[in-house]
């Protein structure tokens, strides 16, 4: 009797909140676009005018909304502060790490504080003093937080780039490491990341953006990487590389110029001409070019060419190639007499690992394989040309930092879905690992490590084996009964790598089942499997996704209704196919700045980067294959939909926050429906969500899904 007491006093809370539930008004506008002879309507267009008053409001409302119900949800205060309560268990983070003949200088952040200081200590101490204070260094009331730091070649003086709220804009200064002094050299508005500094240690590129609006529709399309000599006023900067200013590159505007100079290749300056597709081109020139009013770049690599990663060592060019290679192979070729057509092998195709990744060390390439899931590394002798494996101590995820190319000393950090990351230094010489003196390895309780793994494949719906990882609890009831987190991606032939994460451990904790599908789109299978998910063959992501649901069911890891379907940025085309073509599956959907409006993404600053991986409305065959991944248009007047939560950063420059808004504008004014659809606003946030907004998303989540630790108060 008690129990059923309390499941009605359960749905008369649930009715109660939907009987009293009311959305902010989302008045619908008539919009058409007419694509090859077909009519689109869009009648949620309104929406995209972020900065009118009325659309503001409306955010607002919406934000409100959000919290209202989020902060009557029972275990969301609980959750945030056993998050907070693991942050203590994290060690000091080294980060940015660069090095001079003489000393290490490094950004270190300490568990127990906010900010991040830059540090030096001498190679032949282990005595470190503050190098400066970054709070000192800019008016953080501003908004500004420091982002990193690039070092000049010879180490006297470092480019200091600090980023603002969300953004991904910068403001670069210049540190002189000798005095301690910040020059008064100041760059804006920049991406942080662009600078290389030149081979004479007073000079360096970087990249400057027409205006840091990045809701702007000039915010990407006039970019110029210029060249700054330390002192000079900005005024004198010239072009290094731009569309504009190079136009007998013919650099199309779907694509982002950039530069690359670099120490150890010391007689060439390099540029590049990329987009989402992957596919790099790139020019060189003599390194005398540089001191030119304009330069005169030769081609380097070309499309047909098919590179899709590139570093240069003394006068070699290194590549990564797919050209007749699905599994992708490594090449190199000379800068004096560049060609790709007669390029030397430097590790071959491997029929049943994929190559990820190369870095250098003095006398060595290290080349990163997956079996589609965990790394193995290779060493290539520069002298011997031939390729040894190196046997990790563990298996997961591999990532190797060479911070001293003239060494044969490199860091490589290993994770796994079980195991936080732990970090080796290798000796290439001899194979030896030892335990390295930056970071180590958290030590976090045994309830958020025992946790079992399973790695298996499923048959899709057209027979297609796909990879998928489970997590859960060694003593699960495998009934049917308990939740299932579903996270997966499906974009740019980036692959779902096993990676440590005490938050989602903290899930499996309670009960949850954790289910990684590895979908086509991905590249855990190499470049047909990455192509099987691209442009005309998306719908592949999310059917990938919605069969492995439907196993997980079968199989009584959880049950319909009681999966929660997580993506996020290109992934927001995942979550929304799968719940638009099954939505019975699913008990809630989570969207972090999602592609949710594909037909439009073009009219987004960032938009035209994104064709090379969806495809554009310029073309028929594209434009259709963009109609059946966009998310709003296929949303259905007579399905019943789950709870949908979708994240937005009002200052995300890569997906513009009226994707998710119209998206959930859309669900909200459906008739018929039980669920609530939310969107859950950071207005200082970016293209990620805070620890605080993604425990109210898992909250609402769990809560649609019945968990009983996530109630309505």
């Amino acid at each position: 009797m008690k129990k059923i007491l309390i499941i009605l006093i359960t749905i008369y809370g649930n009715s109660l909140l939907y009987s009293q539930f009311h959305y902010p008004y989302s008045q619908t506008i008539d919009s058409i676009d007419y694509y090859f002879g077909k009519i689109f309507k869009d009648p949620y267009r309104w929406l995209e005018k972020i900065q009118d008053d009325e659309v503001k409001k409306w955010f607002n409302d919406q934000a409100e909304l959000t919290n209202s119900i989020s902060n009557k949800i029972s275990g969301k205060k609980e959750l945030v502060e056993e998050w907070q309560s693991l942050e203590k268990y994290k060690s000091t983070y080294y980060f940015n790490i660069n090095t001079s003949s003489d000393y290490i200088i490094y950004q270190k952040k300490e568990p127990s504080i906010s900010n991040t200081n830059l540090y030096i200590k001498k190679k032949s101490s282990n005595t470190e003093e503050i190098l400066i204070d970054t709070k000192m260094a800019i008016d953080t009331s501003l908004g500004f937080t420091f982002e990193s730091t690039i070092m000049s070649y010879d180490g006297k003086k470092a480019v200091l780039s600090f980023l603002k709220n969300g953004t991904e804009v910068s403001l670069l200064k210049i540190l002189n490491i000798e005095t301690k002094t910040i020059l008064k050299d100041s760059i804006y508005p920049s991406f942080g990341n662009s600078v290389r500094w030149s081979h004479d240690n007073n000079s360096f590129i970087y990249v400057l953006l027409p205006t840091d609006d990045n809701t702007s529709s000039d915010f990407l399309s006039g970019t110029k990487t210029k060249l700054h000599h330390v002192g000079d006023n900005l005024l004198k900067d010239k072009v290094y590389c731009s569309i504009t200013d190079y136009p007998e590159l013919k650099i199309t505007s779907d694509r982002r110029p950039g530069g690359e100079i670099t120490y150890y290749s010391p007689n060439y300056i390099f540029a590049y001409a990329n987009n989402d597709d992957g596919i790099i081109l790139s020019y060189y020139a003599p390194k005398v070019e540089l001191n030119k009013a304009h330069i005169s770049w030769k081609s380097l690599s070309k499309k047909a060419n098919e590179l899709i990663g590139i570093d240069y060592k003394n006068d070699k060019v290194f590549a990564i190639s797919k050209k007749n290679a699905k599994n992708y192979k490594l090449i190199a070729t000379t800068l004096a007499n560049p060609n790709w057509e007669k390029a030397e092998i430097i590790s071959n195709e491997k029929s049943d690992l994929i190559l990820e990744d190369f870095k250098f060390c003095k006398d060595y390439i290290l080349i990163t394989y997956s079996n589609g899931i965990n790394n193995r590394v290779f060493k290539y002798n520069f002298k011997t040309k031939k390729n040894n494996e190196v046997k990790l101590p563990l298996n997961g995820t591999a990532s190797i930092e060479c911070i001293d190319k003239n060494s044969n000393e490199v860091y490589l950090t290993i994770a796994s879905w079980i195991m936080p990351p732990t970090e080796y230094k290798l000796n290439v010489n001899t194979d030896e690992f030892i335990i390295s003196d930056f970071n180590k390895a958290a030590e976090y309780p045994k309830e958020y490590l025992n946790i079992v793994v399973e790695e298996i494949e499923i048959k899709g719906h057209d027979g297609a084996m796909i990879p998928l990882t489970i997590l859960y609890k060694a003593d699960l009831k495998k009934d049917g009964t308990a939740i299932c987190y579903m996270d997966s991606y499906g974009g740019y032939g980036y692959s779902m790598k096993p990676t440590f994460s005490y938050k989602r451990n903290s899930l499996i904790k309670k009960d949850v089942v954790v289910a990684i599908p590895h979908v086509r789109g991905g590249g855990e299978k190499g470049e047909e499997w990455y192509k099987g998910g691209f442009k005309n063959t998306k719908p592949n992501s999310w059917k990938d996704f919605n069969s492995c649901a439907e196993y997980l069911i079968q199989i009584k890891y959880t049950s319909a209704k009681k999966i929660i379907a997580h993506s996020g940025s290109l992934g927001g085309i995942l979550v929304a196919g799968a719940i638009n073509e099954k939505p019975n599956l699913y008990g809630a959907a989570i969207s972090g700045s999602g592609v949710l409006n594909s037909l439009r993404m073009e009219k987004m600053p960032n938009g035209s980067y994104l064709t090379g991986e969806l495809g554009t409305i310029k073309d028929s065959a594209e434009c259709i294959a963009l109609e059946k991944m966009d998310g709003l248009f296929q949303i259905s007047k007579t399905s019943k939909y789950p709870s949908v939560i979708c994240y937005i950063g009002m200052n995300d420059p890569r997906v513009s926050p009226w994707q998710s808004a119209k998206f959930i504008a859309a669900l909200q004014n459906l008739a018929n429906q039980s669920k609530p659809f939310l969107l859950n606003v950071d207005f200082n946030g970016g293209h990620g969500p805070s620890s605080k907004m993604y425990a109210e998303q898992l909250s609402i989540a769990q809560w649609q899904c019945g968990h009983p630790d996530f109630q309505l108060k």
